[in-house]
């Protein structure tokens, strides 16, 4: 095998598979990195899916949250009070590495 032959197969997931479920992200954060990135990809994929969006602002949520097809949107504390936990598996923090633990703690 070539160099080239194997960095072709490199990125090859024949171990994924949708056989049990798909996996519900809440994402924490709504800046460019969210918008721009994660939800595109999320989009492109049938191995998980954004449920639920978090930001500062309930309106920006829910907002972020329509425009994108997503189940709900909520603000930071009502993410921590257990807002919406049944709707999500995984959590993606997507705030700034120096805020994360509240959200992790959650």
């Amino acid at each position: 095998m070539t160099l080239e032959q194997y960095l072709d197969r490199f990125a090859e997931r024949d171990w994924q598979s949708t056989e049990d479920g798909t996996v519900r992200f809440a994402l924490v954060g709504l800046g460019w990195w969210v918008r721009e990135e994660v939800l595109p990809a999320l989009e492109d994929t049938d191995l998980c899916t954004a449920t639920v969006l978090v930001s500062g602002s309930a309106e920006k949520a829910e907002s972020v949250a329509d425009g994108a097809d997503v189940a709900a949107g909520v603000d930071y504390e009502a993410f921590h009070d257990g807002a919406a936990a049944d709707r999500y598996d995984a959590v993606y923090v997507c705030t700034p590495n120096a805020v994360h633990l509240p959200y992790v703690r959650t």
